[in-house]
């Protein structure tokens, strides 16, 4: 069930009455979801004022504390709308308003109009209020974007501001979204728009109102990512109790696999679970809790517990110190936690949702157990349910229920079960039987004999599942997943829904098919365990077993399959496959083509002549074809016009720029300072290829696809017309409609099934996790010739490199080359690899690959861009821009692939060497200026796609983390890449990444360097007087904020912050004696170095902090404040900023340069997108100079 790292909750309800067909209505709407950090609760943008209001499932009712003159148009007590409104109160809010007719509250009657009672579903207060009509806006979707602004009629109603205790302190009141009301505001969307009433909440991002499609950005593949998901049914009061809220019903919880032995409160095996965005952590009832807590805290033995800080105000019973917990990608590395809904579907819950991080050292078990007096009034009915599932647990999953106020009978059930490791695939042997020539996958659990594979199979069943000596547990009748066994029954075999015979008339019951002999038998549907092995790709990782659905079978349906053999597999690969076809102008084989029958451009299909796509099999002319000697697709004249067209008027927003003269076979060009864009490419109207009439899915080309960069201020339409400069060569016979060329296929998975005659595509491939995806063929194809050239296979260990310090520049550089000498200069801010010591004859990385444009995504503003060189013969080789942080000059030259070679580690000592290949960009022997004078290039080290860290990643499969530790003059410091450990030389040795200090890092837009939050800076304690935001990040403009970079020498300030801190430390020193020579420059405080005490952290001078936006401070003493200059002087080591800093981009308020991260180790993890710090370990008895660069053994 779990599909990506996003939630999304979608409700489909029974359609209201006055809502006409969604088919015939309008488009449903969208609004963005944000989260409150102080009370946690969820507020979504609807209203005319731009107050936020706080989402309520329970809630049956839209309001908010609107002023009476702003609400002209008040209900009258005898229209519907008013007798629904109070239909909808809440028990105890009939009570409240009795109490107050008898005297209690004099500001209550009911007058010539309508008087609702809103609630609050936090505080369980009730009020008073005119029920009046008003306007709501949201945006229309088309299920991937927001298209144009909705205004709508409403009903809301008013409430004093005293019920907004509780809720955010932004929020003007409540967004009622509860089942079972016309005025729920999903509901009144519905009626308004004439779309579903369905609704989908992606916490803490999106709600969706009025169905779908459901368009994720990941993965990419999924038009319709809904269309995946398994469901499961909604119940009600009375059947199980609460008349609003949403409700399922589950048959147990299970940690680490085990089951928990718990009491239904509705007889039998069931539990009541309800869905709540109300309450910040799941809630269990007292009875589920305590079995719960003790079953986790039975298999969570190994990280260390600590008490929950005084901070946190939520009653977490179990907090383990962090950084005693693994992580993965789907959060801390503990055991999953299943919620086993009926139909077989299973809710997941992993450790990014289990445990919760609240503080930097901190993370608590995200689950609470129920009050009494919650059980009593927040939507329980009275009878309070097993389970709450909270917000909190409802984010970074996905996860879809359909709902409906009976059980659901076309839920779906798919996939129920998974492996104790979500994140692998699974892999089995498959087998050939000599005897039948059919084949068979070893999958069954318990050491069974193996399956017969069957692609065209609808049912897995087996003769061995439902034998007199095994017991099994029968599925019901009323179960989807006894709908679904019997959707796709076979040809001659009768419907089976009904009971398993006598025995069990309740019992499901489906007719398992022989593909070989044609016969069917019929037998109960139950669960089947399996086995396999997880899987990285490359070799078996270790076993797995998980559950599916299926029939039993009679021995006798064996006959004609493989001895031994209890049954058949359908491998569910038939539904969407890309038929390839055949040209028999091709000899039948010579070229792939693909079945198009539609072009859309942003869902709209483009007017083209009937036919026009199809491949004439007579004459082999037409038809749509695949060709990597085509820089960009080409189409038939009568195609590509069409195409144009409704792509020009598709963006006919955007300002259009002429060709330049390199590019002129584009005809479409747009000014690229007009586009803005995403993760795919520019934000522009996707293309479709509609693949064999839809059952095949369609083939999208977003914004990465659709338009190349041609020059720094220029992109173009990337499609062109045969016949034209850019058609396609000769070696394309048969005259195709459209020939698909190579920029479109670029960071595209394509799979190429000879044997089956199909075509798997990945759609594009941007910013998935693995690098090497995302830099295609290029980089793949000099990962393959290094192995072939007895590189290093790739380790599961991090890499070490030697960092020294050069006296003349204070710059730090790291030993990592290519073998051809020299040292790379270490930058933190730097997208890139670069090298003056690139071989003569290096090959050229293409000019339309794809990592050409990422490499040159980044590049400065004062850099001319450039993406297209003439070098080495290659009249399309990619060009990217060396850039020298030290002086600010730019170069260019050819980007290739670069052999580079460190040492893998265990964080001790280096083991044995490494040698990997990088993308890199060769530049003139002129750019070193400036730079130490062994230095043959730069390491970018940012979170740029090619940096180091991020290549290495990619490449070696370690961690996305890396910790540097600078030296001083004259020592050598180190830098870890892929996690790990770090330790350093003492009495007695220091793992020093245990001890750190966490605080996030932020991402400015503008640039790839690293930024975190510091809110002031003080000295010796005493707050620094700074102007209001004067060190806040602006993330519009990407100016502003704090940086870090190891390309500044000493840590630079902008001239209203530097001034006050200067004037600040001078006067925390009058008493020490100022040096008798002037300051030299950058300078401008110094001091008699003899009339500093000497401590063991350097010269006894006043500290600075800068003060972090989690509590904690960065703090800057002794030899971190100031820098021997000679001639017994020391001097402030932090100076004022120019008016251009080379080594960060876009103007930061304040860059911590080196000399202030000397000997403190800094971690950068990428992973969880935060930066650790020791502090000076000069006061630990240890150095970044002590780190033991002996060989170790492995």
């Amino acid at each position: 069930m779990s599909i990506t790292m996003i939630l999304s909750v979608l409700l489909l309800l029974p359609r209201y009455t006055s809502a006409n067909d969604a088919g015939n209505g309008g488009k449903p709407l969208v609004t963005a979801v944000t989260k409150d950090d102080a009370t946690k609760l969820y507020t979504i943008s609807v209203t005319d004022d731009g107050r936020p209001l706080a989402v309520d499932l329970s809630g049956q009712l839209v309001w908010s504390t609107c002023a009476a003159a702003s609400h002209p148009t008040v209900i009258l007590p005898y229209e519907r709308e008013c007798i629904d409104a109070n239909r909808l109160t809440p028990p105890r809010c009939w009570s409240h308003f009795a109490a107050a007719a008898t005297g209690g509250d004099a500001g209550y009657s009911y007058g010539n109009k309508c008087t609702a009672r809103p609630y609050n579903g936090v505080s369980g207060a009730c009020a008073a209020g005119d029920l009046t009509r008003t306007t709501l806006a949201a945006d229309s979707t088309d299920g991937s974007n927001p298209l144009y602004r909705v205004a709508f009629p409403a009903v809301a109603a008013c409430a004093p501001s005293s019920l907004l205790a509780s809720l955010p302190s932004s929020a003007a009141g409540v967004a009622g979204l509860g089942r079972g009301s016309s005025l729920a505001l999903h509901s009144q969307v519905a009626a308004t728009q004439r779309v579903s009433r369905k609704f989908a909440l992606c916490l803490p991002s999106v709600a969706v109102f009025g169905g779908g499609p459901f368009v994720l950005i990941f993965p990419y593949n999924r038009p319709d990512i809904t269309a995946s998901l398994s469901y499961t049914a909604l119940r009600r009061k009375p059947e199980i109790g609460g008349e609003g809220g949403y409700y399922i019903t589950a048959k147990g919880i299970t940690v680490n696999q085990q089951r928990l032995p718990l009491t239904s409160n509705l007889g039998g095996d069931s539990l009541v679970v309800q869905l709540s965005t109300t309450v910040a952590y799941t809630e269990l009832r007292h009875d589920v809790y305590g079995v719960f807590l003790k079953a986790w805290n039975d298999v969570v033995a190994w990280p260390k517990k600590v008490a929950r800080p005084a901070s946190v105000s939520s009653p977490f019973e179990v907090c383990y110190e962090s950084r005693t917990l693994s992580s993965n990608r789907l959060g801390y590395a503990v055991p999953d936690i299943e919620i086993e809904l009926e139909d077989g579907a299973t809710w997941y819950i992993f450790g990014g949702n289990s445990l919760v991080q609240v503080d930097d050292n901190t993370v608590c078990f995200a689950f609470v157990e129920m009050k009494q007096k919650e059980a009593e009034w927040v939507g329980y009915g009275g009878d309070s349910p097993a389970v709450v599932i909270g917000g909190y647990q409802m984010e970074h999953n996905l996860v879809l229920l359909l709902v409906s106020l009976s059980p659901s009978p076309i839920a779906t059930a798919t996939n129920p079960h998974h492996s104790p490791s979500k994140s692998k695939p699974i892999v089995t042997r498959l087998g050939k039987d000599p005897a039948t020539s059919l084949y068979t996958i070893s999958i069954s659990g318990n050491g069974a004999a193996p399956l017969v594979v069957d692609l065209a199979g609808a049912l897995l069943w087996s003769t061995t599942a439902c034998s007199s000596s095994s017991p099994h547990r029968t599925i019901p009748r009323t179960s989807s997943v006894c709908t679904i066994a019997n959707r796709n029954h076979p040809p001659g075999c009768p419907y089976a829904g009904g009971g398993g015979g006598e025995r069990n008339r309740c019992a499901c019951a489906a007719y398992p098919y022989n593909p070989v002999s044609g016969r069917c038998e019929r037998g109960d549907v139950t669960a089947l365990p399996l086995a396999a092995n997880a899987t990285d790709g490359e070799n078996p990782l270790f076993p797995v077993s998980f559950t599916t659905f299926g029939p039993c079978a009679p021995p006798s349906l064996a006959a004609s399959l493989p001895a031994g053999t209890p049954g058949q597999l359908a491998a569910g690969l038939r539904e969407n496959p890309v038929p390839l076809i055949k040209s028999p102008k091709n000899g039948g084989g010579g070229g792939y083509y693909l079945r198009v029958t539609d072009i859309a451009v942003n869902l709209k299909s483009i007017p083209i002549p009937p036919k026009s796509l199809d491949l004439d099999a007579r004459r082999g002319v037409g038809g749509v074809t695949l060709s990597t000697v085509t820089p960009y697709t080409a189409l038939r004249t009568d195609i590509y016009r069409s195409l144009l067209n409704a792509f020009d008027a598709a963006t006919s927003g955007i300002p259009r720029a002429p060709a330049p003269a390199p590019a002129r076979h584009f005809e479409m060009c747009y000014e690229a300072s007009a586009l803005s864009t995403t993760r795919l490419g520019f934000a522009v109207a996707n293309i479709d290829l509609v693949l064999d009439g839809g059952r095949s899915g369609n083939w999208t080309f977003p914004g990465g696809s659709s338009l190349v960069q041609v020059d720094e201020r220029t992109v173009c339409f990337a499609f062109v017309e045969i016949g034209g400069s850019m058609s396609p060569p000769a070696t394309v016979a048969g005259s195709p409609a459209v020939v698909i060329g190579g920029f479109q296929m670029e960071n595209n998975l394509l799979l190429f099934d000879l044997e089956k005659g199909t075509l798997g595509i990945s759609s594009l491939l941007y910013k998935i996790t693995l690098l090497l995806s995302l830099l295609a063929a290029p980089l793949l194809f000099s990962l393959a010739a290094g192995a072939g050239n007895g590189e290093q296979s790739p380790p599961s260990r991090p890499i070490l490199t030697r960092l020294a310090k050069d006296p003349a520049t204070n710059l730090y550089t790291a030993a990592v080359n290519n073998g051809a000498g020299g040292q790379m200069v270490l930058d933190l801010a730097g997208p890139l690899i670069w090298t003056t010591k690139c071989p003569p004859q290096h090959r050229n990385i293409p000019c339309h690959a794809g990592v050409c444009a990422v490499a040159n995504r980044n590049h400065r503003e004062n850099c001319p861009y450039t993406a297209v060189t003439g070098n080495s013969g290659d009249h399309c080789a990619c060009s990217a821009t060396a850039y020298n942080p030290a002086n600010g000059q730019c170069g260019y030259g050819d980007l290739t692939t670069a052999h580079l070679s460190a040492n893998a580690t265990d964080g001790k000592n280096p083991l044995y060497p490494v040698t990997f290949a990088a993308v890199a960009s060769c530049a003139p022997p002129q750019l070193l200026r400036s730079l130490p004078s062994a230095a043959a290039g730069v390491a970018g080290f940012s979170r740029a796609l090619l940096s180091l860290p991020t290549q290495v990643a990619g490449r070696l499969k370690v961690e996305k983390k890396f910790a540097i530790c600078l030296p001083a003059t004259g020592e050598d410091g180190a830098a870890i890449i892929g996690g790990g450990p770090f330790w350093l030389q003492a009495a007695p040795p220091q793992q020093v990444s245990d001890r750190l200090r966490y605080t996030p890092l932020l991402k400015n837009p503008r640039n790839s360097a690293y930024y975190i939050g510091v809110t002031g800076v003080a000295v010796n304690g005493a707050a620094v007087p700074l102007p209001p935001g004067a060190l806040s990040l602006s993330a519009r403009r990407g100016t502003g904020g704090v940086a870090l970079s190891t390309a500044t020498p000493y840590t630079a300030l902008r001239t209203d912050i530097y001034r006050p801190l200067r004037d600040a430390f001078a006067a925390a020193t009058a008493s020490v004696p100022r040096a008798a020579s002037p300051a030299p420059a950058p300078f401008e405080i110094c001091y008699q170095k003899s009339a500093l005490p000497s401590t063991r952290i350097g010269p006894y001078t006043a500290s600075v902090d800068l003060m972090l936006a989690g509590g904690e401070n960065f703090t800057v003493v002794g030899a971190s404040a100031v820098v021997d200059v000679g001639q017994d002087a020391v001097c402030f080591a932090f100076v004022e900023m120019g008016n251009a800093s080379p080594a960060v981009d876009q103007s930061p308020a304040v860059i911590i340069g080196g000399h202030q991260m000397e000997d403190n180790l800094v971690v950068f993890d990428l992973e969880k997108w935060q930066f650790g710090y020791s502090g000076l370990l000069l006061g630990t008895m240890t150095r970044c100079g002590n780190f033991d660069f002996s060989m170790g053994s492995h």
